[in-house]
């Protein structure tokens, strides 16, 4: 976490303790030699090091990206390392480009892009056309990171097939910890069955929100696991270098309620198991944010409910999207066995969905803080 400062206020931004506090580079080189020495002592199960350059806009703390980069390439030769940096777009300029291009074998830089300059202005209230277009000359390969709000959703399969046209790859998500009524989620139900149509005739596009909803555990009674990696596969450093899981665990996210790394236990299965969903068809492939869930509800393993029906939704198509790829390739006995387990999933979540009942909404439905 290089800077709590951002320029922007995005309608979904779950960073609600932004501060003008940033990282200095004696901080940013103890927090990297420390995560160097653990992948050198776990060699087993790590073999390179991924550090995100994260804010608020890690942009407002440039010189510190500068240095990091610069001391590694001097400094760093036991462990692969790489770094990535997610901007927001609106503070690239020339010479900040030119920097990225000169160091590109070692630094990464993409833009969350939330599909149009339509969806960009409802969410965002800026342009990220310029930016996209540099970081997807210099980095062809990168996806940028969409996500999809309750004011931007009427667009949803029209931005992504746009985007699509434009030689761009989108990983999509839903913008959680905001209130999607039952409109906005039948919405995003009719956006999800013209992707569905579209991956159908596509098969080349990457398939975002429509991902595999079946993992196997479905039927299975064992606990649920985390799949975030918080606390185990990532950790966080904040500006101070305090140590927390993930950055919805830090203070720019969590405020007072920010949990230290050391006091949250990600193979405690107390923290994943919701009792409300011990019934719930989609309980191990449903997503939870179980940093969110504690500063919201408490505890890790308690999830938002009022996203229940959204998700079943997600799940809905997904599995009619999946059952329909493998028909449509022509099925063999191993695939006709997948394909009856889909269906027999998709059953269930017809009826969760048909059981479930709208959630409330407050008289003001939308979701810009």
């Amino acid at each position: 976490m290089i800077t709590q400062r951002c320029n922007l206020n995005c309608s979904y931004c779950y960073e609600r303790f932004k501060s003008h506090r940033s990282m200095v580079f004696p901080t940013a080189k103890r927090c990297l030699e420390e995560e160097l020495r653990c992948v050198e002592s776990e060699k087993q199960r790590f073999s390179w090091l991924l550090v995100e350059l994260f804010g608020g806009e890690p942009l407002l703390n440039f010189p510190l990206i500068q240095q990091v980069v610069a001391w590694a390439r001097e400094s760093v030769h036991s462990v692969p390392l790489m770094f990535m940096v997610i901007t927001n777009g609106t503070l690239l300029t020339d010479s900040v480009r030119e920097w990225f291009r000169n160091n590109k074998d070692m630094i990464v830089l993409t833009v969350s892009y939330d599909g149009s300059s339509l969806s960009q202005m409802t969410n965002r209230r800026c342009s990220a056309e310029s930016a996209l277009e540099f970081c997807h000359r210099e980095w062809p390969d990168m996806s940028f990171r969409m996500t999809v709000s309750p004011e931007s959703v009427e667009t949803l399969a029209q931005d992504i097939k746009a985007s699509f046209a434009a030689g761009y790859t989108l990983r999509a998500q839903l913008a959680h910890g905001v209130q999607w009524s039952e409109h906005a989620r039948c919405v995003l139900e009719r956006e999800l069955r013209e992707l569905k149509a579209f991956y159908l005739h596509e098969p080349t596009a990457l398939p975002a929100l429509l991902a595999p909803f079946f993992t196997g555990a479905e039927d299975s009674p064992s606990p649920c696991s985390q799949k975030c990696g918080a606390g185990c596969l990532k950790v966080c450093y904040d500006v101070d270098g305090a140590k927390y899981p993930c950055s919805m665990f830090s203070p720019v996210s969590a405020g007072e309620r920010a949990l230290p790394y050391h006091e949250y236990r990600y193979d405690d299965a107390s923290n994943h198991n919701d009792p409300f969903c011990v019934d719930c068809p989609i309980k191990h492939s449903c997503y939870t944010c179980p940093a969110s869930n504690h500063i919201h509800r408490n505890a890790p393993a308690v999830r938002d409910h009022s996203m229940c029906r959204v998700n079943l939704t997600l799940a809905l198509v997904a599995l009619e999207f999946q059952s329909e790829c493998l028909i449509q390739r022509g099925l063999t006995p191993e695939s006709a066995s997948l394909l009856k387990s889909y269906l027999r999933l998709l059953r269930k979540v017809k009826l969760s969905l048909q059981a479930s009942l709208p959630t409330p909404i407050p008289e003001s439905p939308s979701s810009r803080p």
